[in-house]
């Protein structure tokens, strides 16, 4: 089969030269099949880059930092080189800039198409699409309008909303259209190159997936769309590529046509099937594919001995604490009998089949840990009375006493019931707080951002984890409070970065909350267990577990705390 490099029709970038392959004679389906330029491209960046590129001064209003002027540099080169993709991941701890860092690419190149004589480009090439999480489009919007001079003004579009522009040929006018996730799945079709929206109509110059965690699971209809979306150059922006397991990078090759790795049956054989063989090898080799297309900094990393970013210290505080007896009883029985059931399933063979009930089963066990009234059972009305706090909430409302109303402090969950009892928990305490989670219009979401950030007198920002973990720049707090644990750490690290990232003037401490001799210790050990797949994978790591899907023994582990053949 022949592989496109790329897929694009559009003339307004015929002075970006493209390099050539070695072999200008050799076949395209030999070059694009032959692993052997992934690895050279790997061995030219075996050490982390140090080549910058910086913009003309005054082109931004903000000066980009040593590790942008690097990130410039080394996206200039991938969108001119020949490696099987224009184009690549830009995965950066979350808070060290990739926004800016896309904002001066784009700028570069519009300069550069302004100092040379370029063929105008047709009527429906585009410039660059910026695909993000609704609770940003705004601040993407903002940081267009900020970061750049006056002298050098982008023009943006935020496509969005019911009024929006449904003509690409209008689109095509903007230098960047920055649009959700949702409606790019909405918009586009992945038959037959039918496309219901303007946005699928559109030969995009470049396209980058913000949060590109997004798109993990390639099967998902967002994953789907996103892929089909008509550009030349593509690109990725994750603080957190890897979330769960190596097959989430599958869905990105897809979307980066990085072949010979954008097929699921080539991807499973030379990525999956040596790291089952050889974890040690496999990960090795995954390292080397993922070097030839990834750039990835932590807020550790050092330049010639120097911290690549100069933050305040982050401090992480585990806080366990125990039921009340009214709360333990309902915790007890409602374990039982949720073990009770999984027993059953396992002698009968019937785990996976009956997987979706036991995960709900882990999720009403869970909520349990928060707060009784979040789970409707038989015993619910034991601590069902009038004035009942639970411990959880308890904790969170001595966290924020000790701290005093001036520090600044981000509240997390996962539930908005949860958060709808914490909020009447501040009513009655008169906790000055905002609150942002899905439900909520983006007006709505960004007023409560501003509010929180710019009134003194706002103490805590109440979000769900889902809605408020994602690229908000929150650096008026200090402190964040995790609330319940996710199956995934790399969730609540998205959610800490919000404060932690640069603009933070302050130490930031983070309180999470956990309670004893549950199922949030097991969970506990399951994060550590994801946290050594990505390191693996990423290199930061010599550890060689993997981590999939829930398995049978993972999931007597949840419910019992010991992994056994045979429960």
């Amino acid at each position: 089969m022949n592989y496109p490099i790329y897929i694009s029709s559009s003339s307004d970038d015929e002075e970006d030269e493209v390099q050539e392959p070695i072999n200008s004679q050799q076949p395209v389906t030999t070059i694009v099949n032959d692993e052997r330029r992934i690895y050279q491209a790997a061995l030219q960046d075996l050490n982390q880059p140090k080549t910058e590129k910086d913009l003309p001064h005054g082109v931004l209003s903000v000066p980009l930092m040593r590790h942008q002027k690097i990130a410039l540099e080394w996206m200039r080169q991938k969108e001119r080189s020949y490696n099987n993709c224009l184009g690549g991941i830009l995965a950066d701890d979350q808070g060290l800039g990739k926004t800016i860092s896309i904002i001066a690419l784009i700028l570069l190149q519009k300069l550069k198409s302004q100092s040379r004589r370029v063929k105008k480009r047709s009527r429906r090439s585009g410039g660059t699409l910026v695909v993000c999480p609704a609770s940003v489009v705004k601040q993407w919007a903002k940081e267009l309008d900020d970061k750049v001079s006056p002298q050098n003004k982008l023009t943006v579009l935020v496509y969005h909303g019911s009024r929006r522009i449904n003509d690409p040929v209008e689109l095509a006018k903007y230098d960047v259209v920055v649009t959700t996730y949702a409606l790019v799945t909405n918009e586009v079709l992945q038959s037959q190159k039918r496309f219901s929206g303007a946005l699928g109509r559109v030969r995009w110059s470049r396209v980058v997936l913000d949060e590109a965690q997004t798109i993990k699971n390639h099967k998902t209809q967002v994953a789907r769309a996103c892929s089909s979306l008509n550009a030349k150059r593509r690109w990725c922006l994750s603080g957190t590529p890897i979330q769960n397991e190596v097959m989430d990078l599958f869905s990105y090759f897809k979307f980066l046509r990085y072949h010979p790795y954008a097929e699921l049956c080539s991807f499973s054989q030379r990525i999956m099937v040596p790291i089952r063989n050889n974890r040690v090898k496999g990960y090795k080799k995954l390292q080397a594919v993922l070097r030839a297309i990834l750039l990835r900094r932590t807020k550790e990393t050092l330049l010639d001995g120097q911290p690549i970013l100069h933050l305040p210290p982050k401090t992480i505080n585990l806080t366990k604490v125990d039921f009340s007896p009214e709360e333990f009883a309902f915790y007890k029985t409602l374990e039982a009998t949720s073990q009770s059931e999984f027993e059953a399933y396992a002698a009968a063979g019937a785990v996976y089949s009956n997987y979706a009930y036991i995960l709900v089963m882990l999720l009403r066990l869970r909520q349990a840990c928060d707060h009784p009234w979040l789970v409707k059972t038989s015993s619910f009305e034991r601590v069902n009375q009038s004035g009942f706090t639970s411990t959880k909430i308890n904790a969170v409302m001595n966290t924020l006493e000790s701290l005093g109303k001036q520090v600044k402090t981000l509240v997390f969950s996962q539930w908005t019931g949860m958060l709808d009892l914490v909020e009447h928990s501040f009513g009655k305490s008169g906790v000055t707080f905002r609150r942002l989670d899905g439900t909520m219009s983006l007006v709505a979401r960004d007023n409560a951002v501003k509010e929180f950030n710019n009134d003194p007198s706002v103490q805590v920002m109440l979000m769900s984890l889902k809605a408020g973990n994602l690229g908000l720049n929150m650096v008026s707090a200090s402190h964040v409070i995790i609330l319940d644990l996710w199956w995934n750490p790399t969730t609540e690290d998205q959610a800490i970065d919000r404060a932690h990232r640069i603009g933070q003037t302050q130490a930031v401490t983070v309180t999470r909350i956990a309670i004893n001799n549950t199922v949030e210790d097991r969970i506990l050990a399951l994060q550590e267990t994801k946290r050594i797949v990505v390191a693996s994978a990423l290199g930061e790591d010599p550890g060689e577990l993997s981590a999939t899907r829930l398995t049978e023994q993972d999931l007597g582990f949840l419910f019992f705390g010991v992994k056994q053949e045979h429960i």
